[in-house]
């Protein structure tokens, strides 16, 4: 723990280290259930077919939440990548701005 003098609260690190694998599963299902929802509101004749393809509404279900959890996977999977590329990219200590 580090305390400095003029800030006399204790700063602390916090672990980050699955914070790029949480946000890529997380915007990966956000964007999957709105392109879902926008389906379902613009096309609910075509959409109510699908689920009568699938075998009903329960079989339905269970393929999108499996379905879902493959890609948020996969998402998830890709932010970490892409995350640990921009580290080796970036530089640790960036130039200073001239006077």
């Amino acid at each position: 723990m580090k305390i400095n003098a003029v800030n006399i609260h204790p700063t602390t690190n916090k672990n980050n280290k699955y914070k790029a694998a949480k946000t890529g599963a997380a915007l990966t299902a956000g964007v999957l259930t709105a392109s879902t929802a926008i389906s379902w509101v613009s096309r609910p004749k075509d959409m109510l077919q699908v689920v009568n393809n699938c075998g009903g509404k329960a079989k339905y279900a269970a393929n999108f939440v499996v379905g879902l959890t493959i890609l948020s996977g996969v998402g998830a999977l890709a932010n970490t990548l892409f995350s640990k590329i921009a580290e080796k990219i970036q530089p640790k200590y960036p130039p200073k701005a001239a006077n």
